[in-house]
């Protein structure tokens, strides 16, 4: 479609399968040029974000294929690539943004192991702009999606997903022109594609457990 006719059929990018030009989201365009990119990239589960993010944190949803239906559930007790951390004594941060925090729906919240490793993201710019950041900052850090406040990419967010592009070129931004960037290496994800728009067959997997979907 032309530039005018996005602006009349699908002003919201609001269509579950649809594509971006390089006018769209000049940045993601440029990393590409620059950068390595998965281009057999799949999801976990031909699911919903809650499942897949279980598997991003623990490398499984135990049967989950959709969010869990009591929102009040008590903490999972899988262990988790952060307690994975602790265990080999390498050191980890996990940078909220606006208030979202996947990590406490899992038992590792309340692991003595664990407290005062979930931050807020001014944390990390602080420590991205000292002299020293390449030994101020943690060996691993994750950096959870800012959802409520709309900078999470979702094609239907109230002004669209520029700007949580924007955001996410904020974040990289202030690793690269950092201490720490010449000894970095920043791994961009999502939790799932959306959708079952896939235009290859994923390939086949073990079982990641004896749970059944």
């Amino acid at each position: 479609n032309s530039d005018s006719q996005h602006s009349t059929v699908d002003p919201r990018y609001t269509r579950s399968l649809g594509y971006y030009t390089e006018q769209d989201l000049p940045y993601y365009y440029e990393l590409a040029s620059q950068f390595a990119t998965s281009d057999r990239w799949f999801a976990s589960v031909m699911g919903p974000t809650i499942p897949n993010r279980m598997y991003l944190f623990t490398a499984s949803s135990f049967g989950f294929i959709r969010p869990d239906p009591n929102v009040h559930h008590t903490p999972y007790t899988q262990k988790t690539i952060f307690q994975l951390l602790n265990d080999h004594g390498i050191t980890w941060k996990y940078y909220y943004q606006s208030g979202d925090v996947y990590l406490s729906q899992f038992d590792i919240w309340n692991d003595p192991a664990s407290q005062g490793r979930v931050r807020n993201i001014a944390e990390y710019y602080s420590i991205l702009a000292d002299p020293n950041a390449d030994k101020m900052l943690p060996q691993v850090v994750f950096i959870e999606q800012a959802a409520s406040a709309q900078l999470n990419e979702h094609p239907d967010n109230k002004w669209g997903m520029q700007p949580g592009a924007a955001n996410t070129k904020k974040i990289v931004d202030a690793l690269m022109n950092s201490a720490a960037w010449k000894t970095s290496a920043l791994i961009y994800t999502y939790d799932e594609g959306g959708g079952l728009l896939e235009h290859v067959p994923p390939f086949n997997v073990p079982a990641p457990d004896s749970t059944p979907p």
